[in-house]
């Protein structure tokens, strides 16, 4: 609510991944403030699950789902699998799918809607080193019209599931099937574990992209 009235001028949305922290995040600003747009950056690496998911979701709890003027998420024209024969495949040490298939797309709504954004965003300082150093406001130099606010900064895992399932929240069938984190089925950041999961509930995805590793 703080957060809210001390930027009060800006056109505010959720950033929503599909993944358990988005969900509580929306769920959580939708009590403080009420509804406000789900923004969805559509990386098309997405699990079809995923895609799913983000439709009854916002269905369910009744958000608006930002789409461009044709019906669909905001994306990339770009295709990941071009660009990975030109560039070689994302690294952890290079990942040039995060500029080119998340930041874009948020950066093209922006420009289209010609307004500074307020967006608030499930990221936790517990999911990483890097995000540690994260302030819990946070300007983001990859997408110059956004000031992100975190309002689960400071929540474990454990939080996340605990207020979950006490209140009974709609979360993403895939952490069912054993995932752990939801997000590009390329993604250079998974886990070995993650890595494991994705080629055994997706053999089909985890064969076009082992195919680009090769």
């Amino acid at each position: 609510k703080e957060v809210s009235r001390r930027y009060r001028k800006r056109f505010k949305v959720i950033s929503f991944s599909g993944g358990k922290d988005s969900s509580v995040t929306a769920i959580l600003v939708k009590k403080a403030i009420g509804r406000i747009p789900l923004f969805f950056s559509d990386t098309t690496l997405e699990f079809p699950e995923t895609y799913r998911f983000i439709e009854e979701f916002a269905k369910k709890y009744g958000f608006e789902l930002i789409k461009d003027e044709s019906g669909k998420f905001y994306r990339s024209s770009r295709d990941f699998f071009e660009l990975c024969s030109q560039l070689g495949p994302p690294s952890i040490t290079y990942r040039w799918c995060c500029t080119v298939f998340k930041s874009y797309p948020v950066n093209e709504f922006y420009k289209k809607l010609n307004r500074n954004v307020l967006a608030f965003d499930g990221i936790r300082k517990y999911e990483s080193l890097r995000r540690e150093k994260y302030n819990k406001i946070s300007r983001i130099k990859k997408i110059p019209r956004q000031v992100a606010a975190y309002p689960i900064f400071f929540w474990k895992e454990a939080d996340v599931w605990f207020y979950i399932l006490c209140n009974k929240i709609y979360y993403n069938p895939l952490y069912e099937y054993g995932h752990t984190r939801i997000g590009c089925w390329v993604c250079p950041n998974a886990s070995p574990f993650n890595c494991f999961m994705r080629k055994r509930t997706h053999p089909e995805l985890w064969a076009k992209f082992e195919k680009v590793l090769y």
